[in-house]
Order: structure tokens, then C-alpha cells, then sequence
């Protein structure tokens, strides 16, 4: 029998290459490795990870000592800038509101895209039929 875990959120922020991405990743696994060049994130229970990843992408470079270059990716990335940043956030309620909302406007979102798609194969079908 098959047993399925709930997944676990993890928070990834990137160290070298495409420093200062981050996501939030979902996993089932209890042990992982990744690589040298990520931080794991862990938050306390106040703080949840989708929220974070919102306010410091939308903040960048405003948000403690993290500064952006050119492309909008973070220059300097370690531990103790991160474990220095200090920042006002809402209440837990409210963080899952707004992750709730996020996670709807992203599913609008990618409907959009689908549809605007499935137009395009319609239009492309017929000039094909017209034109071909």
C-alpha cells in the first residue's frame, strides 16, 4: 500500500548563477539534497514562504541590504544578509488571503494563455484552409 505525504513547503533562494531567484518548492520527500550553490529558508510559523517569495520579488532591492543589478537579480547573496533582513509583515490570516488570491490570479492567468493559444491554432487551422 502506497502511502502519500502531504507536501512540504520549502523556500530555495539561489546563491550563485541567478542569484537572488527564488521559488517556493512543494515536496513530499523528508530528505533532499541540493546543491552548494541554493539556501534553504526555513520561516517560523508566522511568516509563510509564498508570501515572502511575493514581498521580495516585488520588493528587490528595498527591502533590507539586498541590492539588484542591471538584469534585477540580486548582487550579494548569503546567510547573514538574509538572517539580518528585518521587515513588517500582516498577520498570518491575512498572508493566506493574500496567497489564496496570488494563486487564483495565476490560475485566471494561465487559462488566458490556454485560450489565447487554442485561438491561435484555430486562426493558424484556418489560413491553412484558405491559403495552404
Amino acid at each position: 500500500m502506497c502511502h502519500f505525504k502531504t507536501p512540504k513547503l520549502f523556500f530555495i533562494i539561489s546563491r550563485a548563477g541567478t542569484v537572488g531567484k527564488m521559488c517556493v518548492l512543494k515536496s513530499s520527500f523528508n530528505k533532499s539534497i541540493i546543491s552548494t550553490n541554493l539556501i534553504r529558508v526555513r520561516f517560523n510559523n508566522q511568516l509563510l514562504p509564498e508570501y515572502f517569495v511575493a514581498l521580495m520579488t516585488y520588493c528587490k532591492g528595498r527591502v533590507g541590504r539586498l541590492r539588484t543589478g542591471s538584469d534585477g537579480s540580486f548582487t550579494h547573496m548569503n546567510t547573514g544578509i538574509l538572517d539580518s533582513l528585518k521587515f513588517p509583515y500582516p498577520p498570518l490570516e491575512l498572508q493566506k488571503k493574500f496567497v489564496v488570491a496570488k494563486d487564483n490570479i495565476e490560475l485566471i492567468k494561465q487559462k488566458m494563455r490556454d485560450s489565447l493559444n487554442e485561438m491561435d491554432n484555430h486562426f493558424n487551422a484556418l489560413m491553412q484552409r484558405y491559403f495552404g
